[in-house]
């Protein structure tokens, strides 16, 4: 279904709450459990061209490091689709999942800190950049590092890439 009838079916059946400060329409917005599945095959797609340029035996050693459950989630659902490897992610419960059996010698983070990707790897290159039309969307102009030379075994750093929401006080 087409975006704008999307929005229109969910605003006419049910208004849930939106992301959205400033909503100046909010016929137009979607709403956020929506917006928050926008652009996920786009930025599965980005995330595949860059991993089909690698060689095997770079794909075979690749993790792809999410920095957003939804995006993770989108790997590990799109990805098949692409023959990509399973997110691995920080955010939320996706932490809980560890960094399965990744060495750390090569990911591919979507998104993330660059200064926080620099400081426990080696090399840091943007490689691709994830840009969404829609503006409706939350997602706009999503980095795409390929990280090389872990400086410790990523299990031993996982904890660094813990990352929940909080509430504020």
């Amino acid at each position: 279904m087409p975006i704008e009838m999307a929005i229109g079916y969910s605003n006419f059946v049910y208004r849930p709450p939106t992301l959205a400060k400033d909503i100046k329409n909010q016929s137009e917005q979607a709403p956020w459990h929506f917006r928050l599945m926008l652009g996920w095959e786009e930025t599965v797609a980005t995330v595949a061209a860059v991993y089909d340029r690698m060689t095997p035996s770079e794909q075979s050693e690749c993790a792809i490091l999410a920095w957003r459950y939804g995006d993770a989630g989108a790997i590990d659902f799109w990805g098949r689709n692409y023959n990509l490897p399973k997110a691995i992610s920080g955010h939320t419960g996706y932490y809980f999942w560890g960094p399965k059996e990744y060495s750390g010698k090569l990911v591919l983070s979507v998104g993330g800190n660059l200064s926080f990707l620099k400081q426990r790897f080696d090399s840091v290159e943007q490689v691709a950049t994830v840009t969404h039309e829609k503006s409706v969307g939350i997602k706009s102009n999503l980095p795409i590092y390929r990280c090389r030379g872990i400086k410790k075994p990523l299990n031993e750093l996982w904890s660094d890439f813990k990352f929940y929401f909080k509430r504020p006080t």
